[in-house]
Formats: structure tokens, sequence, C-alpha cells
């Protein structure tokens, strides 16, 4: 049974989405690491990963 083309047109843009997620994560972690390479003290640039790892009392926590 062969495939019709809207069946490998939709996996064509799957993968795309997959592809264009992938690469803006990579982005967003490359940023991250040039912010701290950039400000070593880490409270000088807030980002939202700052705020995420950061409690309800104010003590910072690991992030899983």
């Amino acid at each position: 049974m062969s495939r019709t083309s809207t069946e490998e047109f939709e996996e064509f843009t799957l993968r795309v989405q997959l592809l264009r997620n992938s690469t803006v994560n990579i982005g967003k972690r490359a940023v991250q690491r040039l912010i701290k390479l950039t400000y070593p003290a880490g409270k000088v640039c807030h980002t939202k990963t700052d705020m995420e790892t950061t409690n309800e009392s104010g003590t910072n926590r690991k992030p899983i």
C-alpha cells in the first residue's frame, strides 16, 4: 500500500516542527550560558530561569 502525498506532507511538517522546537531550546540554553558568563554573580540580570529557581521563601533550589 503506497502512501499518499498528503500523508508524506503531514509527516514532513511534523518533522519540521520538531526540528524547529529543538533548535529554539538549544538557542535558549546558549543565551542562558552567555548570560552566566557575562554576569558571573547571577543577580545582575534577572532572567526567567532565575525567577523559576527561586521558591517562595527566597532560597535558591536546584532545578530537577
